[in-house]
């Protein structure tokens, strides 16, 4: 991810770029930079060059999306934190969360045989140094 742009439809369909997030989405844009700076800096090794593992056994909330799927709004439960596990290529590995939802959230998750436990603050990403 080298450039991201934050654009704002108009009513006559065009695009254009927006000077500051949209009301309603700010958390979207914050989340967004937050995503951009774990990629570009201390998740890079992981998230550019590594590979993708199996992800952690995750217990947490599930909530309602509300998703367009080929013009139909629907609703799906899935979990309100989402994880991947990942190992660069100097074999370190470390797994990924991310907040989907605007609330904390405690989860519990399952690596290497152990439960851990961590609380999430709303919309959220966190990068979690893990051994083999």
């Amino acid at each position: 991810v080298d450039d991201v742009k934050f654009e704002q439809k108009q009513d006559d369909g065009s695009y254009v770029i927006a000077k500051e997030a949209p009301i309603g989405q700010s958390e979207m844009l914050r989340f967004t930079e937050e995503w951009i700076r774990l990629y570009r800096g201390e998740g890079r090794k992981f998230l550019a060059y590594g590979k993708q593992l199996h992800p952690p056994k995750v217990e947490c909330d599930r909530v309602a999306y509300y998703e367009n799927f080929r013009g139909t709004e629907v609703e799906n439960i899935k979990p309100a934190v989402f994880a991947s596990a990942w190992e660069a290529a100097d074999g370190s590995q470390a797994l990924c969360f991310g907040n989907a939802t605007g609330v904390d959230r405690k989860i519990a998750y399952r690596w290497n045989g152990k439960w851990i436990k961590l609380t999430m603050k709303p919309h959220e990403l966190k990068l979690v140094k893990v051994s083999k």
